[in-house]
């Protein structure tokens, strides 16, 4: 009988402005601005390499659905002393779109309703035991001024064999 190889998912890491396992605070976060999380610790190998980063992000009133309102997701990996971008580890303000230049692009995130809330997931692999996750709000508005309404979550997920 042939093995099964089954999906398996580790347990996620919230980023978020409170209640989350590292401080990511989108709270507020103008439109023509950006923010990098406080860097995570994936953990010394052997560990999962690929990891589902899922992002929530509301808005402060109701989006408007336009090609050019949109909202782009990076990640910065360190192997603990060199990092992507060299924007440090530690939760922090972004002033031009510009400073995402070295780091990687992983979501484009466009509003397809005239809601609050614009969401996506990637699959992105992470060879690096230390990755922040940038985010440059361009959706045409600030994010809501609430705890909680905006983060990111890192799941790892591996292969297992059965």
């Amino acid at each position: 009988m042939a093995n099964a190889i089954k999906l398996q998912a580790g347990t996620p890491i919230v980023l978020a402005n409170t209640g989350g396992d590292y401080t990511f605070n989108l709270k507020a976060l103008a439109n023509g601005a950006g923010r990098i999380s406080a860097q995570v610790d994936l953990g010394a190998v052997p560990r999962p390499y690929r990891y589902d980063v899922r992002v929530k992000l509301t808005a402060a009133s109701a989006l408007s659905v336009s090609a050019s309102n949109v909202a782009y997701v990076y990640i910065a990996t360190s192997d603990g002393t060199v990092q992507d971008g060299d924007k440090g580890t530690s939760d922090a303000a972004l002033s031009a779109l510009t400073e995402c230049n070295n780091m990687r692009g992983v979501l484009l995130l466009t509003p397809d309703d005239t809601g609050t809330v614009v969401a996506g997931s990637v699959e992105v692999p992470i060879v690096a035991r230390y990755v922040s996750i940038a985010i440059w709000n361009a959706l045409g508005q600030a994010l809501a001024n609430s705890d909680g309404a905006s983060y990111v979550r890192i799941t790892p997920v591996w292969d297992e064999i059965q």
